[in-house]
């Protein structure tokens, strides 16, 4: 009824029309004045809290009011002499990156070039492992911290064992990154999720599914353990280089955002390519066994794919699947950033200078 058109009652609403939601005008209006004791503890827990426990939910008057935010220290990994701080448990996109990026260090990146088949091969296959890894460490033999096991040098080198063998017969949501004129840095992404279609009575708010996201919950609706943080793949991170630059990163893009910001990270540190142009360059992906490939490609570069993957997709286009890495730096050279045109990203150097 919400998100209907007014023309045509079987159609979403289309380019032209009006989305009026009053409810929703009133509830955020609500909480300007009442703050977030309304959701926590007022009106709207009360409401989701009768909503769960009538048609089979969890969520109690009780997990609301006893809520607390977190504040954690960055998770800390090295690449090649360059330090990354990055989101730490409980979210795992943070994890996934940094064990991506320890794979990766068994690869002697100065035989690549950037973008050829060898190297694709090669983030792919680290794609697949890192794939194979989550699915390990969060699912079929969960441990109590997920990242020490991930990181843990003894468990990285059964995977690193892999990759030196295989390569020595080698064929082949929203961001916001800021950094100001005294060093301080700052990475925030920000998710609406994705909705569940279910509506809280006269409040215009949905509730999400993050439940239902298979990368953030691989076990299923119900498999979710009681009392314990949701996960995310959010990657907000900082990257500290030898050079003496700094990189406030991050991107949207739901399970492609750790494959986005290890390709770019890799294009930074290993082939030493500048920020926009880091931004800018094609991507791969691999989801469900099957490899997406952004356009950007050469030919021979995409018949090598094609060989080597096939359960392909070629995108015909550079897409906001790919994600969304919307970054900024501050070293030697000054200031620059890069807004990813995949999802209409802007950068601005701004100074308030006479």
């Amino acid at each position: 009824r919400i998100f209907r058109s007014s023309r045509e009652a079987d159609q979403l609403i289309r380019e032209g029309e009006v989305l009026k939601q009053p409810d929703l005008a009133e509830l955020l209006e609500q909480l300007v004045i009442d703050g977030e004791g309304l959701f926590y503890k007022g009106e709207i827990a009360e409401k989701i809290s009768r909503i769960c426990r009538d048609d089979g939910g969890y969520l109690t008057r009780d997990d609301f009011e006893e809520y607390r935010t977190i504040k954690r220290e960055p998770l800390k990994v090295s690449y090649r002499g360059n330090e990354i701080a990055i989101n730490p448990p409980p979210s795992s996109g943070g994890i996934l990156v940094g064990f991506a990026l320890k794979l990766m260090e068994a690869v002697d990146s100065w035989k690549f070039k950037p973008g050829d088949e060898a190297w694709l091969d090669t983030v792919a296959f680290i794609q697949r492992m890192t794939n194979r890894a989550r699915i390990e460490a969060f699912v079929e033999h969960p441990s109590d911290d997920p990242a020490l096991k991930l990181l843990d040098p003894e468990y990285l080198e059964i995977y690193k064992k892999e990759i030196r063998q295989r390569t020595a017969s080698f064929r082949g949501t929203t961001h916001i990154s800021i950094v100001d004129k005294d060093g301080n840095m700052a990475s925030m992404t920000s998710s609406n999720g994705e909705g569940s279609g279910v509506m809280i009575p006269g409040t215009g708010f949905m509730f999400n599914n993050m439940l239902g996201e298979e990368d953030l919950n691989p076990g299923g609706f119900h498999e979710w353990n009681p009392n314990e943080r949701m996960t995310s793949m959010m990657t907000p991170g900082i990257l500290k280089m030898k050079s003496g630059a700094s990189v406030v990163f991050g991107s949207g893009g739901s399970n492609r955002i750790r494959t986005a910001i290890f390709q770019i990270l890799l294009n930074l540190i290993d082939f030493k390519i500048p920020l926009n142009e880091s931004i800018e360059a094609p991507r791969i992906h691999i989801e469900e066994k099957q490899l997406h490939v952004e356009k950007g490609f050469g030919l021979v570069q995409l018949k090598k794919l094609k060989d080597l993957y096939p359960n392909h997709k070629i995108w015909s286009e550079k897409s906001l699947f790919f994600g969304g890495a919307h970054s900024v730096s501050r070293g030697p050279k000054g200031y620059s950033g890069a807004g990813d045109g995949r999802r209409g990203g802007v950068a601005a150097v701004v100074s308030n200078e006479e």
